[in-house]
């Protein structure tokens, strides 16, 4: 089975002082994806803009698995990818030619977001660097939340925020 990716981060949100774990799962086979959501204070969903079945997955199989995996009180945020291909008419070509449709807007996004109850919706692009710090900070928000909901101690707290 291939090694997840896994990134380690000391960051400031809110002013509190955290450590976040990235786990990259989507690569990876079922059964050793799955056990990387054990711990999960929050999970991250991505899908991208030029693939719209992309955005499908998310609703028939990356929500269903992390419900499955979690319960239903770790929050999910919804990230989508490539935000810059949308104003690129080259990209827009190639995803209406090769799918019959243009790119998935921020309406779809949002829908999808809503229907899964996802604690936060984000377009982001690594090429112009829309989003990224918003999405990171609002994930690592929503698994301060969850931490704090569900353990009392201080010591406890201070365990990692894990992100899949």
């Amino acid at each position: 089975p291939k090694v997840l990716e896994q990134t380690e981060s000391n960051v400031i949100v809110d002013s509190e002082a955290i450590t976040t774990v990235l786990v990259d799962t989507s690569d990876s086979e079922s059964e050793s994806r799955l056990a990387s959501y054990v711990g999960a204070n929050c999970v991250v969903i991505c899908f991208s803009v030029d693939i719209p079945s992309s955005l499908q997955n998310v609703r028939e199989k990356w929500y269903p698995e992390v419900r499955a995996a979690c319960g239903s009180d770790v929050p999910i945020v919804l990230v989508s990818l490539k935000e810059d291909l949308k104003e690129d008419p080259i990209s827009i070509s190639k995803t209406t030619e090769t799918f019959g449709r243009g790119t998935i807007t921020f309406k779809e996004g949002e829908s999808v977001s809503i229907e899964i109850g996802a604690a936060w919706f984000e377009e982001v692009s690594a090429l112009t660097d829309r989003g990224i710090k918003m999405a990171f900070d609002s994930s690592a928000r929503e698994a301060l939340k969850h931490l704090r909901r569900n353990r009392t101690t201080i010591h406890e707290r201070r365990k990692p925020c894990v992100l899949c």
